[in-house]
């Protein structure tokens, strides 16, 4: 570094006045009691330093992936937060198998029923709005269909007990007219078909009851599902690689980056047959990409979208008439990975495999998609949750880089002598500072990168030995 004498000089001086100061008035910083230990993963708006301190679970987790892509062909995408910091994102394969187009990071993905959590919140939107109740019964905005006792939570928490779909679309519709949610109710409308059982008795899992709830949506706004998705969710969300499969049918979109799911069985691929159902919503039919699902997963916890305590009910179990519980809640499956809270959802359609993981206590995420219909995602996500899982407890130099970057230089000098004070650290590392500047240098975070830079020339200075500095 090129830095004159006169400078070091004066850096010197202010240091040993900080240091005299702050060792009359030494502050108790033990390692129980200090702040920072116990909200490391949070952000506090400046760049997080927090991923230069994860290299070693990112290669552990770029190992585990990589073993995968050799031994069992994986091709898809990657993505794994952990403390609500994006530590590991990577898109390994073929978009199409058959056109050899390389798989990116921007790529699109079918979603297929993780997209069921994006009706959930549409529907949610519009109870905080006060423009419906998840109470309301469904014949109050769709009366034409026969269920009566359905409720708007009935179709959230797979209790409505609703005829399957799919099949009757099949039978009645042909490919020459894809049928949109607006046949689908005409069509449950004319079968006059009746629910299963009695609603809130049992849990069934409904593909029919997203659709219908995107159908009340649609009823509610007088806007598309689609429309509403894009200006409600989308568009505010900047998820620019995220559409529905009606915007991709009727090129409302510009995303070039589309995947095409295949089917294969040992190495060998082929394209599933179109399906009659795309233009058929609610249940299905979001496409995105790992990246927008993080922005999503990340909005989910800043209530920009929704408070907390509609949330806390979405991610809370269904009750049963008699009772009992069910790990679901509003779009999202519930589950408990000591100590963490899981919301998650997998998905399964056209080709397409997709897990979408959510670890509340923590703000730990996992993401993965793939479009070859391996049946790998449970297992490679089981191999990463220990490796984020693991307590972290970060060192007094990391501490440091934290401060320096969210706080300054001088509160960072602060804390250097109170933790030398309490016995936490001689002499800061100079490597792990250096790669945090370094980090944040290419990040083009300089500001944050040069407080870095003079702390270490500062603590250097310090203790140098050298006869020669002395001042002019």
């Amino acid at each position: 570094m090129i830095f004159s004498f006169r400078r070091c000089w004066a850096f010197k001086s202010l240091f040993i006045a900080l240091s005299g100061l702050l060792f009359l008035v030494p502050e108790n910083f033990s390692s129980s009691a200090h702040p920072l230990r116990g909200n490391f993963g949070e952000d506090s708006g400046a760049p997080s330093v927090n991923r230069f301190f994860m290299q070693n679970r990112v290669h552990k987790i770029d190992s585990l992936v990589q073993a995968y892509v050799e031994r069992a062909h994986f091709n898809g995408s990657v993505l794994v937060a952990a403390g609500g910091v994006l530590i590991y994102e990577s898109s390994i394969g073929m978009a199409n198998y058959f056109d050899k187009s390389k798989l990116t990071k921007q790529h699109s993905f079918q979603l297929a029923s993780v997209s069921k959590q994006f009706t959930a919140i549409a529907i949610l939107l519009l109870h905080q709005r006060n423009m419906l109740s998840i109470d309301d019964p469904l014949s109050k905005y769709l009366p034409e269909l026969p269920y009566p006792g359905v409720t708007i939570r009935n179709l959230l928490n797979h209790t409505a007990g609703v005829p399957d779909y799919l099949k009757l679309i099949e039978d009645e519709c042909t490919l020459e007219k894809l049928p949109t949610n607006d046949h689908l109710i005409k069509l449950l409308s004319d079968r006059n078909l009746p629910c299963y059982f009695t609603p809130g008795r049992r849990f069934s899992y409904s593909n029919t009851g997203y659709a219908i709830l995107a159908s009340v949506v649609e009823k509610v706004t007088g806007d598309s599902f689609s429309g509403f998705l894009r200006s409600q969710i989308f568009d505010p969300l900047q998820m620019n690689y995220t559409f529905t499969s009606v915007e991709k049918i009727n090129q409302q979109t510009s995303v070039a980056t589309i995947t095409s799911g295949h089917r294969g069985f040992r190495n060998r691929y082929t394209l599933p047959f179109p399906t009659i159902h795309d233009r058929i919503l609610g249940d299905k039919g979001i496409f995105s990409n790992a990246g927008d699902l993080f922005k999503w997963d990340q909005a989910l916890y800043s209530e920009s979208l929704i408070s907390a305590k509609l949330l806390a009910d979405a991610f809370s179990p269904t009750t049963l008439a008699n009772g009992k519980t069910v790990d679901y809640g509003f779009g999202f499956r519930l589950d408990e990975r000591s100590p963490e809270k899981l919301v998650y959802h997998h998905g399964t359609w056209q080709g397409y495999r997709t897990s979408f993981m959510r670890y509340l206590a923590n703000g730990n995420t996992i993401i993965i998609l793939n479009n070859t219909n391996q049946r790998l995602n449970h297992e490679i996500i089981e191999n990463i949750e220990p490796i984020i899982m693991a307590p972290f407890e970060p060192n007094s130099t990391q501490i440091l880089a934290r401060v320096i970057v969210e706080s300054g230089l001088i509160p960072s000098l602060k804390t250097f002598e109170r933790m030398k004070a309490g016995g936490l650290i001689v002499r800061p590392d100079i490597r792990i500072l250096e790669d945090v500047a370094l980090g944040l240098s290419k990040e083009r975070h300089f500001t944050q990168s040069n407080r870095v830079l003079e702390f270490l020339e500062i603590v250097d200075l310090a203790y140098t030995n050298d006869p020669l500095d002395k001042p002019i």
